[in-house]
């Protein structure tokens, strides 16, 4: 979608810019035989020439603002601006003295029309650099944001749990009973004149470290940006438990569709346009089914 606005608003310029400059000669070319003030037919030709591409530049971007919303909060307006400045500088200050000293001679037509040239070109540079390097994903805007983003999640990855004399007796309670004790526990903790819950459980990552891990119960990051984790009881008997994380990425769709569907996150893919922000890893816990007790006691010590 982006690639083809570009080259349509790349299109409608040099279309545009074309048409009006034909029309012009052909002004020049039957007006001024007999113009009583050839400068005033130069003057007002060099207007049109500048006016009619700028205002097709101008209704692009806000035609891009309208389309593409917070993207290009920042760049259009500032395209738009530079738009209107250019042209007033090329209509009435540029070579304009050059203009009236020609008066007595029969053609200043290069005078006249050069200056839309050169901002037709301009405006053509403008569209192509600002829409394919400029323009912001949305994870880095703020404009509109909450009302286009979405979020996506991508494959998991899975640790083991493995079992933790340390953390069986300093919890709550565990997240099983007796000898089937997974390494996996919940106790309670009091946080800005509030209990909370918090699950703590030992994991064996693929290269055999163990990892003894705390996080508040929940999904998303607590208050110091650190992954919250659940715990499902839906390990079937005679299966190992395991720990899974499954990044959630919030994203933006229109990038997303422009690199065919694939993510490109940020400090993480090169070579392609950025797409994802990494938001936080979904933390489950996942032990044998009906082992886990539905509530920790506030009440009850840390200790056992």
């Amino acid at each position: 979608m982006l690639a083809t606005l570009t080259w349509w608003g790349i299109g409608i310029i040099l279309s545009v810019a074309t048409i009006t400059l034909l029309i012009n000669l052909n002004i020049i070319k039957r007006a001024l035989p007999g113009a009583t003030s050839p400068v005033a037919l130069y003057k007002s030709i060099r207007a049109t020439s500048n006016l009619i591409p700028t205002l097709a530049f101008i209704g692009f971007n806000i035609y891009a603002i309208v389309l593409l919303g917070a993207r290009v909060v920042i760049i259009a307006p500032v395209s738009i601006m530079v738009a209107i400045v250019l042209f007033f500088f090329s209509t009435f200050t540029s070579d304009i003295e050059e203009l009236r000293a020609v008066k007595e001679e029969p053609d200043s037509t290069a005078l006249a029309l050069s200056p839309s040239i050169v901002l037709t070109a301009t405006y053509v540079i403008a569209i192509f650099v600002t829409f394919n390097l400029f323009t912001l994903s949305l994870p880095y805007s703020t404009v509109g944001h909450e009302e286009t983003y979405s979020t996506v999640t991508e494959k998991s990855s899975k640790n083991t749990l493995v079992r933790s004399k340390l953390i069986e007796q300093n919890t709550q309670h565990t997240e099983a009973q007796g000898e089937t004790f997974l390494g996996a526990g919940s106790f309670t903790m009091r946080s800005d004149s509030d209990f909370k819950i918090y699950h703590v459980w030992q994991e064996r990552d693929a290269s055999g470290v163990l990892h003894v891990n705390t996080a508040q119960d929940g999904e998303g990051k607590d208050e110091k940006s650190r992954d919250k984790a659940v715990i499902k009881d839906d390990v079937p008997k005679g299966t190992e438990p395991y720990v899974e994380r499954i990044p959630v990425y919030e994203t933006d769709p229109l990038f997303v569709q422009e690199n065919n569907g694939k993510l490109c996150i940020e400090n993480q893919d090169t070579n392609c346009r950025v797409n994802a922000k990494h938001l936080y890893d979904k933390v489950i816990i996942h032990v044998p089914a009906g082992s886990v007790v539905p509530s920790v006691d506030p009440n009850l010590p840390v200790n056992k």
